[in-house]
């Protein structure tokens, strides 16, 4: 007797959808440990609603790095959840060229924000 194998081959598709749930569940943790009394305030639907609308506008801008989808992230937590279209500064940075320098320019003009303002915190945190 010989022994079969059986080989599975994930899809591209399906790659694709696993590396989304992946970024997804890595955000939604990332919101909870660098926003936790916001977070305390919103039930986890609400919380996964907020990443998803961060993933959305990050495909907007072309910003495609996780570390920069944490960090855009992390600026709607300060700065509001529509920051990118209610704060000409950031929309401003959002508009650069450059995608993968976008985030580095809007934190960059973030700081300076808060810097401006006496490092007072935003809207939402």
């Amino acid at each position: 007797m010989y022994e079969e194998t059986v080989v599975w081959q994930i899809r591209s598709e399906q790659m694709a959808i696993l590396r989304r749930e992946n970024l997804r569940s890595r955000l939604y943790s990332h919101a909870r440990e660098a926003a936790p009394k916001v977070c305390a305030q919103m039930t986890a639907e609400h919380v996964r609603a907020v990443v998803d609308h961060c993933l959305n506008r990050c495909r907007h801008y072309g910003i495609t790095r996780s570390y920069d989808m944490m960090r855009y992230l992390n600026l709607m937590f300060v700065f509001g959840f529509a920051f990118d279209a209610e704060l000409p500064w950031a929309a401003n940075a959002l508009a650069f060229p450059n995608p993968d320098g976008r985030v580095d320019l809007l934190m960059d003009r973030a700081l300076r924000q808060r810097a401006a303002a006496g490092g007072t915190r935003g809207k939402t945190a």
